[in-house]
């Protein structure tokens, strides 16, 4: 469960600090973060076993939901950007508060 809530506390560290307010940004933009020197580890202990990438991926947007009190969901909830395979997929699009 700690290591869960480092994900989350990086998650928030990762918003704080590289996104202004009424910004937008999509999932890809805090993975992205997360896969980066700093916070790599973290998002590696955090991959469970049993997921893939896109279930694993999936797993970080519900943790960017639970940063209420720093983003809310776009009115257009979801615009298509690459993933790390390059493959263009819908992905989840956040205003930041």
């Amino acid at each position: 469960m700690e290591s869960v809530n480092n994900l989350q506390i990086s998650i928030r560290e990762i918003i704080k600090n590289n996104l202004s307010p009424k910004e937008y940004f999509d999932s890809h933009t805090i993975i992205n973060f997360l896969q980066k020197k700093e916070y790599h580890q973290i998002y590696l202990e955090n991959f469970p076993k049993e997921y893939d990438v896109k279930t694993y991926h999936s797993q970080i947007a519900k943790e960017i939901k639970k940063c209420s009190d720093l983003v809310e969901e776009a009115k257009i909830k979801e615009i298509k950007t690459f993933t790390i395979y390059g493959e263009l997929n819908p992905n989840h699009l956040w205003k930041r508060l």
